[in-house]
């Protein structure tokens, strides 16, 4: 599988201190402009980036446009041998899924033939020499137009419905996450801020439904508003979640984030239900095995052991009838193994590590006071947009009362070295041994990040899946202050 692409940028490398030099940290950025061309991110159905063993096309469009250089650089007026590819990164290489050659006056035209509608790199190509790349939405029946000349420092700007549609979904999680940077950085962020940030957000990606019917920029834009919103406004969460059809790209992601709003406003019944109407309305095996999966983690929270566990075993089972893939039986098997292990009230498993700083560390050495053990990687996006809460853990308590363990699942050294040296990031930071393969993301079952656990004298108090951060701020002061 393909992985996303760190948010490691040149300015992180100026702020990075120690061993880690600027020579280094530019060829972990030449490393990530790589991936960027042929990473792979999997969303509900959409392929971002690359596929694997593509089967015969099933999606068309079109591009056309032209491309010129400044006379400051050329003044022959003779544009050709530029070419535009589209492509994807699949087992056996990488598949060109379109190419346009340009004529004498740069223009060029060319249809695009994809696997599935989602997202492809583009690259414009002269000389055997990569000139600009960026990114182009593949839709049905989708005409997009490029125009640019060479050089330019501006990203590559694709326009049609669908293109403009994505654009704006990614300009304003961008806008988002800069807004929160700079709130965070001036020292002003509190969680009313922030709530207000989220809020306006969250109502510019649901109005982008309006704004761009039908495109998929649109439907990832309410499935992020849902997802936002799950964590800061219950009501409105499931108000939304509610109003997208259940067959609607990253409806999964959506319901994951809906189904916790409607238990902390009515209960696992609730839940339950919610869970429930989308999964029986899915015509697709994979999202309705992953709805299935869902119903297991929502019975778990619900404290309703014996539902959960036979549930997970009806998924881990090869006979049952469920037309259910493989990857999710193993889930199953999982999940039977966090019922049995990870509960709260049970001891949490002891590890030990070696932490970056070279010291040794032991879960079991820590006897008392609450332990904050959180899973992640430097590229998800759901641990970065929540960075500035997790600064909070600061002002709640100190490290003799509250120990943060970070545990980094990135196998790439380099990778977690631009992330962390650019943070000031309180705590214990380990990189787990063999990554998410490892024994330690085994041991705590983590198969989706972030993944947070509460620990209170060597016991599991709460468990925590994807953007949960602010409970888990919430539940550790509740428990100080209880224990003051």
């Amino acid at each position: 599988m393909c992985k996303p692409v760190a948010s490691v940028s040149e300015g992180d490398c100026l702020k990075m201190q120690g061993d880690t030099s600027m020579q280094r940290c530019k060829a972990v950025l030449d490393r990530l402009r790589v991936r960027k061309v042929l990473a792979v991110v999997t969303l509900a159905g959409f392929v971002v980036g690359c596929s694997s063993s593509p089967p015969e096309p099933v999606v068309k469009s079109h591009l056309s446009g032209s491309i010129s250089v400044a006379a400051a650089v050329d003044s022959s007026g003779n544009f050709e041998g530029f070419s535009v590819v589209v492509a994807s990164l699949g087992e056996a290489g990488l598949d060109t899924l379109g190419i346009g050659f340009t004529e004498r006056d740069g223009r060029f035209a060319f249809d695009i033939e994809a696997p599935a509608k989602g997202v492809y790199p583009v690259a414009i190509r002269r000389h055997g020499e990569i000139v600009k790349q960026g990114q182009v939405v593949v839709a049905d029946g989708d005409s997009a137009t490029l125009s640019i000349e060479l050089p330019t420092g501006r990203p590559l700007t694709i326009r049609s419905a669908e293109n403009g549609a994505w654009m704006a979904y990614r300009n304003t999680k961008a806008a988002h996450a800069a807004n929160v940077r700079r709130m965070a950085g001036t020292g002003s962020l509190d969680a009313e801020m922030l709530s207000a940030s989220v809020h306006q957000t969250a109502n510019i990606l649901w109005n982008l439904g309006e704004t761009y019917p039908g495109t998929m920029g649109a439907d990832l834009g309410r499935v992020e508003s849902v997802v936002m919103l799950a964590t800061w406004d219950d009501s409105i969460a499931v108000s939304r979640l509610r109003a997208l059809p259940a067959d609607a790209p990253g409806i999964v992601e959506a319901v994951r984030a809906g189904w916790r709003s409607a238990q902390r406003l009515a209960g696992v019944d609730s839940a339950l239900a919610t869970i429930a109407w989308f999964r029986d309305r899915s015509a697709d095996p994979a999202a309705r095995a992953a709805l299935f999966a869902e119903r297991i983690v929502a019975l778990m929270d619900g404290d309703r052991i014996d539902e959960a566990r036979t549930a997970a075993r009806e998924l881990a089972s090869a006979d049952n009838g469920n037309d259910v893939p493989e990857t999710w039986r193993a889930w199953g098997e999982a999940a039977l193994y966090e019922i049995d292990t990870l509960q709260p009230g049970l001891q949490a498993p002891d590890f030990a590590a070696v932490a970056r700083d070279g010291s040794r560390f032991a879960l079991s050495e820590l006897t008392s006071g609450l332990v904050v053990l959180e899973f992640y990687t430097p590229d998800s996006e759901e641990y970065q947009q929540e960075l500035p809460l997790r600064m909070q853990f600061d002002q709640i308590a100190g490290p003799e009362s509250l120990q943060i363990i970070s545990v980094s699942l990135e196998p790439d050294a380099d990778l977690n070295d631009a992330f962390i040296d650019s943070r000031n990031l309180p705590g214990v930071h380990i990189v787990a041994e063999g990554g998410a393969e490892g024994e330690l993301a085994s041991l705590y079952n983590v198969r989706s990040v972030p993944k947070r656990f509460l620990i209170q004298d060597g016991r599991i108090v709460s468990k925590y899946h994807g953007r949960t951060l602010g409970a888990v701020v919430d539940d550790a002061r509740a428990l100080l202050n209880a224990s003051s």
